[in-house]
């Protein structure tokens, strides 16, 4: 099974909803079904709507660590569930070879 990546903490209760769907629709008989997941909880991460409207500093370097830090540890696909980060997903891209799935597309 795959192995998904998650950056989380842009919104920690966000982060704790999201995993709470993946766990909750996921057809799993027993433990082992469960989708291998690996959190990067990082609350850190500069404010993206601050950024975007020029008041605040640019979390793309942010984002891009916790993209390679996530494919590093072996995830084959990224989430974020922050609706404001997808408008860095693009360029985020750019510096790794796993896709970053598009949440406002879903």
């Amino acid at each position: 099974m795959k192995k998904i990546g998650i950056i989380g903490g842009m919104g920690p209760a966000a982060t704790v909803d999201f995993l709470n769907k993946i766990i909750s629709l996921t057809p799993a008989n027993c433990d082992q079904d469960h989708i291998p997941l690996i959190v990067e909880m990082a609350p850190q991460i500069p404010d993206r709507t601050n950024y975007l409207l020029g008041r605040g500093a640019d979390p793309l370097p942010y984002l891009q660590e916790c993209c390679q830090k996530l494919e590093t540890s072996g995830a084959e696909a990224i989430c974020m569930p922050c609706n404001t980060a997808h408008a860095f997903r693009l360029r985020m891209e750019e510096l790794i070879s796993v896709p970053i799935i598009d949440m406002i597309e879903c």
